[in-house]
C-alpha cells in the first residue's frame, strides 16, 4: 500500500485535460491532482465558426473550470504557466510554484503569428469566445469585403458562416479567402479539394490560391500580384502554435512547437504530452490535432499514470482514426467517416449530432440545439 500520495499536475484544461482529470480523480488515495490554465473556462472552439451563420450562443460554448474541479475533486489554478523546469520538475505561475511527481502538457495551440507582433495587431482571430463576440460585433458594421487569411479546415468554415450571415441579413459584401499554399485544404485529398472549392464557388465566395500578403493596414489588404481589398475585415486563420512556455523547454519539436512523444506519449519517465501539445508520429506522419485524439490520448495517460505509480506495464498509444468532417455552412459538407465517403448534409448532421454530445453540460446541449432548431428547423 502506497503511503504518499503522488502530485500529478495537469496544464492545460481542454479535451485532453479535462478527459485525464476526469479519468485520475477517481484515485483519489494515491493521487492529488492540479490543473493549471490561465482561462476560467473550458471552451467548445469547434463550433465557434457556427456562432456566426448558425447564431449558436457562445456562452454555450463554455464551461466553467472551477465548477468541474469542485466536481470531479482536483485543484484548479487558473494562471498562465510562466516557467517549466521538467528537470526539476518545477512548474512557476504568476503567483505559485508548484512541485509534482508526474506531469501532463495539455495546454492546447493558439494562433501563429511566426513572430510578426504587427501582423497580431492588425487582424482579427477565432480561437475563443472572445474572440467570437469580437467578430459577431464587427459584421454588424458595412464592412465592404470579409478577408480570411488561410485556406484550412477553420479558414473555411470562417468563410462559409460569414457567407450565411452576410446572405441572412442581406448585406453587400465579398468573401474572400486568401491561402499561400497552391491549393485550399493542403494535406487532403484531391476529391474533397474539388468539392469544397466548388460548394465555395456556389457560394460564390473568391479564392485566392499561391497568394502572399504585398502590404497589411487597418482594414486593407494587398496581396500579390495585384489585388487590392479596402474597408475589410481582416481574419487570421494561417496555422497554429503551442504555448508560449513550451518554447523555451530544450526538447525535440516540431515548428508548430508540438513537442515529440514516445510512443507512451512519454517526454520523460514522468512527464507526458497529449492533444495538440504533442507531436506523435504515427505511420511515418504527425499524426493531426483532432478532438478524438486528445480524448484517446487522455484515457492512454490516465493508464500511464497508475501504472508507473503501480510498477505496471505502460500502454502503448494507438490512434484509432474514426475520420474527419468538413463542415460547410451551406450543409454540403464533407468528409470521410470509418474509412467512407461523405458529402452533404450527412455529415453536417453528424458534426452537428458529435458535437452536442461533446459539449459539456445539459444546459449548454439544450441551448446549442435550440440555436440550430430556431434557425434552420
Amino acid at each position: 500500500m502506497l503511503s504518499d500520495k503522488k502530485e500529478v499536475v495537469i496544464i492545460g484544461a481542454g479535451f485532453a485535460g479535462l478527459t485525464l482529470a476526469q479519468k485520475i480523480c477517481k484515485y483519489k488515495k494515491i493521487l492529488e491532482v492540479t490543473v493549471i490554465d490561465k482561462k476560467e473556462n473550458m471552451e467548445f472552439l469547434p463550433l465557434l465558426p457556427d456562432c456566426i451563420g448558425r447564431e449558436i450562443n457562445p456562452d454555450n460554448l463554455a464551461t466553467n473550470i472551477k465548477a468541474l474541479s469542485n466536481l470531479l475533486n482536483f485543484k484548479f489554478i487558473n494562471e498562465p504557466v510562466i516557467e517549466l523546469n521538467i528537470n526539476k520538475n518545477l512548474i512557476v505561475t504568476t503567483n505559485n510554484v508548484i512541485k509534482y511527481d508526474y506531469l501532463i502538457i495539455s495546454a492546447g495551440s493558439e494562433p501563429n503569428f511566426y513572430g510578426n507582433n504587427e501582423l497580431k495587431k492588425l487582424v482579427y482571430t477565432i480561437n475563443n469566445i472572445k474572440d467570437i463576440k469580437t467578430i459577431k460585433e464587427k459584421l454588424k458594421e458595412n464592412f465592404k469585403n470579409f478577408v480570411i487569411i488561410g485556406a484550412g479546415y477553420t479558414g473555411i468554415e470562417i468563410a462559409t458562416n460569414i457567407k450565411i450571415y452576410l446572405n441572412k441579413y442581406n448585406k453587400e459584401a465579398k468573401v474572400i479567402l486568401i491561402e499561400k499554399g497552391d491549393t485550399i485544404l493542403p494535406i487532403l485529398p484531391i476529391w474533397i479539394k474539388k468539392y469544397v472549392e466548388k460548394k465555395l464557388k456556389d457560394m460564390d465566395i473568391l479564392i485566392y490560391t499561391n497568394s502572399q500578403i504585398k502590404r497589411l493596414d487597418k482594414n486593407l489588404i494587398e496581396i500579390y500580384p495585384s489585388h487590392l481589398f479596402d474597408n475589410a475585415l481582416i481574419i487570421w486563420s494561417a496555422g497554429v502554435k503551442t504555448a508560449p512556455f513550451i518554447d523555451d523547454l530544450n526538447l525535440e519539436k516540431n515548428n508548430q512547437g508540438r513537442i515529440k512523444v514516445n510512443r507512451f506519449l512519454q517526454i520523460n519517465n514522468n512527464s507526458f504530452a497529449m492533444g495538440d501539445a504533442a507531436l506523435f508520429i504515427h505511420k511515418d506522419v504527425p499524426l493531426r490535432m483532432a478532438v478524438q485524439f486528445a480524448i484517446s490520448q487522455a484515457n492512454c495517460v490516465a493508464y500511464n499514470i497508475i501504472s508507473l505509480i503501480k510498477n505496471k506495464k505502460l500502454k502503448k498509444f494507438i490512434p484509432q482514426d474514426l475520420g474527419y468532417i468538413i463542415p460547410i455552412a451551406s450543409n454540403f459538407s464533407c468528409g470521410i467517416i470509418l474509412g467512407v465517403k461523405v458529402k452533404g448534409i450527412i455529415p453536417t448532421i453528424m458534426h452537428f449530432i458529435m458535437c452536442i454530445y461533446r459539449t459539456n453540460g445539459i444546459k449548454n446541449k439544450i441551448g446549442i440545439i435550440k440555436s440550430l432548431f430556431k434557425k434552420y428547423a
